[in-house]
Parts: structure tokens; C-alpha cells; sequence
């Protein structure tokens, strides 16, 4: 579960345009339609009538595990908490894995049609720290012999990870309540323990998305 070698930027591109086109298409879409409806000419924005969220996120920004969420206005902020602890014995893996999150929102945009339909478009900045202990797999195959050598998995070295982030999010809420999250951003992830300066830094370009229920 490390952070380099895991994604093109290639794959990237194309899912998370792909993704974002779609999204972009719902999210606006209901503002022509409120346009041509002159007796809603305002509207109180769905995210600041239900103004609180709980729900799952996952993302290299924020980190992954359950979530609550607080509109204020315009602004809003999340937090984002998980955990995950294997003790059985596996040869791919982590032993320990953990992250907190935290992410501050300001929304630019907002449309809606009527109670069924509606989207912000925002700017998000974000702070993480994850730490996981892996599974370390040394099996090996042995040229001379012609077999294949299997090592026991053992726990490796605890690694911390912080991560610090910036971009676009993009929130379809249907229903007035289900709200769907997706965010693209740049991520600066530093690890401590990885060696000399220049291996421990790393900036990519991420994707991330959340499930939440509004109320």
C-alpha cells in the first residue's frame, strides 16, 4: 500500500475525467433547469438546509474509514477516521492500518431542482497522517534449484505517512439527503522512514470519493 509505482498517470487521467465529466454534467444541470423557472428564482442550498452528513471516504488525501461532515454558509469541513488491524498471517497486506483526515470545503457553486436533484462545486484543502505496519513477503525463486523458495510472512517496520492536499470536489446530492462527493487533487506526501531526503517526497495527482447521508 505504498504511494508510488501503484497508478499511471494514464489511468488516472482518463477515470477521473471520466468521472468528473459525468459528475459535472448532474451537478449542472439543474441550474438551467432553475433558470427557466421563474417562481424559484432563490433557493436555499440543499447542503445548508441539511446542514450535518455522516458516511464512508476513501482517498489518499483525506484517508479512508467513516466520516462526519459540517456545513457552515458557504464553508464546510470534514473528518475522516478509519482503522483496519489483520493479526492472521497473510502474504500481501498490512498488519496495522491507520488514518485521520481532516479537510476544510468552500463551495463556488450550487444548483438544484427541486427536492430530487442538486450539486456544489467547491475548493477543498486537506490534511492526513496514516501509519500501517505491512505484511513482508520474502518468498523467492531460486534460479539453481528451479523451485520456489517460500519465506513466512513477518510484520515489517511501523511507517507514518503525512499527506497534504489541494483541488476540486464536486458533490451530487439527490433526493435531498444522499450525497456523493467526488474530488480530484494534488497530494504532498512525506515519509519519514523511507531513506534520504529525495525518497521521502511525493507529489500525485489523486482521486477520491465519498458515500454520506445528509440531515
Amino acid at each position: 500500500m505504498g504511494i508510488r509505482g501503484r497508478i499511471t498517470m494514464k489511468t488516472i487521467y482518463n477515470k477521473t475525467l471520466l468521472c468528473f465529466g459525468a459528475l459535472l454534467f448532474l451537478v449542472l444541470t439543474p441550474a438551467f433547469s432553475i433558470e427557466s423557472e421563474n417562481s424559484e428564482a432563490h433557493h436555499t442550498p440543499i447542503a445548508e438546509v441539511y446542514d450535518e452528513a455522516l458516511g464512508f471516504s476513501a482517498g489518499p488525501m483525506t484517508g479512508t474509514g467513516l466520516t462526519y461532515h459540517k456545513t457552515y454558509g458557504s464553508k464546510g469541513w470534514q473528518i475522516v477516521a478509519g482503522a483496519l488491524y489483520s493479526p492472521e498471517i497473510q502474504f500481501y497486506g498490512n498488519l496495522l492500518d491507520y488514518s485521520l483526515g481532516f479537510s476544510h470545503h468552500w463551495r463556488v457553486f450550487s444548483s438544484q431542482w427541486k427536492d430530487i436533484l442538486g450539486g456544489n462545486l467547491y475548493i477543498f484543502t486537506s490534511i492526513m497522517h496514516r501509519g500501517y505496519i505491512p505484511w513482508v513477503d520474502d518468498s523467492y525463486y531460486d534460479e539453481e534449484s528451479e523451485t520456489y523458495v517460500e519465506v513466512p510472512p513477518y510484520s515489517g517496520s511501523y511507517t507514518p505517512q503525512f499527506t497534504a492536499g489541494f483541488g476540486i470536489g464536486m458533490e451530487l446530492i439527490g433526493f435531498s439527503h444522499f450525497s456523493i462527493p467526488i474530488e480530484v487533487g494534488y497530494g504532498l506526501t512525506w515519509l519519514p522512514t523511507a531513506g534520504s531526503l529525495q525518497n521521502q517526497f511525493a507529489v500525485e495527482l489523486y482521486p477520491q470519493i465519498s458515500f454520506r447521508y445528509r440531515y
